[in-house]
């Protein structure tokens, strides 16, 4: 289409078509060709970085042009109230007065109505000051500085947006060109690797298997206890009674329920629970070892209970 029209614009110059007619206006459409650049965003990751800023910007750039619409109307209408001046009706402009001399300006106010102080407006919420509109009064005055302040905040809202975007999508760009610069995977280290995992995930289940059934005796145990006799020979008396006991947190009185009877356990019975639970721990903390990078915590366990732990985590979990 733009050949069509350089070719119609020649043929017309050649021929003298038109009897001298203005043809330069297309002329200006050979500026379109600048606009080829615009496919150089494509092959630019510069030119990309921006457009994807900016359009994940896009909401808050609609917010702020809705808020610069009002701010713009209000702060116009209220300079042109403080800075039109006198109407002078022969001449049928507003005039002011000269701040020093008092006397009326042979100028008509900039300030003729709110459209015109809208120019004014932008350029000082923009912090620009041009010079060419600038209030006389000490009103004007204190309305343009609280204008340049709205401003200020106006600005700094949505550059701050498209700023924190730039650098999302510049860390983004930057773990694209990471991975692409990256080798290919070699396939036997792949394989070494997927085979450890999966040797790791057959012993977890095997060690998942092993402390439900310890779990699943320790239930059984504590069962057996509730269901014996308060005394029975060979056992020692172990008394639970919450009366006898001092509450000192919550965590105890929500065990009041479950102390409310008194239970005789025998030093067997005790033993082998003891035992099923620090075994239990000790699975807990050779998992955690493998899987966690934190290490398996035995620094910071209870030193009674690191005593115990010991023996069963021995040369397994670094202490």
């Amino acid at each position: 289409m733009l050949r069509s029209l350089v070719g119609s614009e020649m043929c017309i110059r050649d021929r003298g078509l038109g009897g001298g007619a203005n043809v330069g206006f297309l002329r200006i459409l050979r500026l379109g060709r600048a606009f080829r650049l615009v496919k150089m965003g494509r092959y630019s990751q510069g030119i990309r970085l921006v457009t994807n800023s900016m359009a994940k910007s896009m909401d808050a750039l609609q917010l702020f042009c809705f808020i610069l619409i009002l701010v713009l109307v209000v702060f116009s209408a209220g300079e042109y109230y403080f800075e039109r001046g006198t109407w002078v009706e022969a001449k049928g402009k507003y005039y002011r007065d000269n701040p020093i001399t008092g006397e009326q300006e042979d100028t008509p106010s900039p300030f003729q109505s709110i459209p015109q102080s809208m120019w004014w407006c932008i350029v000082t919420l923009t912090t620009v000051g041009y010079g060419d509109m600038y209030p006389y009064s000490d009103l004007g005055k204190i309305f343009a500085a609280v204008t340049m302040l709205v401003g200020l905040v106006m600005l700094a809202l949505p550059l701050s947006i498209i700023g924190t975007n730039f650098i999302e999508e510049r860390n983004i760009m930057n773990a694209e060109n990471e991975y692409d610069d990256k080798a290919m995977a070699d396939p036997a280290s792949l394989r070494v690797d997927l085979e450890y995992c999966l040797e790791r995930a057959k012993l977890l289940q095997r060690a998942m298997t092993n402390l439900e059934a310890k779990m699943e005796q320790a239930k059984l145990l504590i069962e057996q206890v509730e269901s014996q006799p308060a005394s029975i020979g060979g056992c020692e008396e172990l008394a639970l009674k919450p009366d006898a006991m001092t509450v000192q947190s919550e965590r105890q009185d929500s065990a009041e329920d479950f102390l409310s009877d008194t239970y005789s356990i025998s030093h067997s019975q005790l033993t082998q629970l003891l035992k099923l639970q620090l075994e239990a721990l000790a699975c807990c903390l050779l998992e955690k070892d493998v899987w966690c990078e934190g290490g398996s915590g035995m620094t910071d366990m209870n030193p009674d209970i690191y005593k115990l732990l010991a023996p069963l985590v021995e040369g397994h979990v670094l202490s």
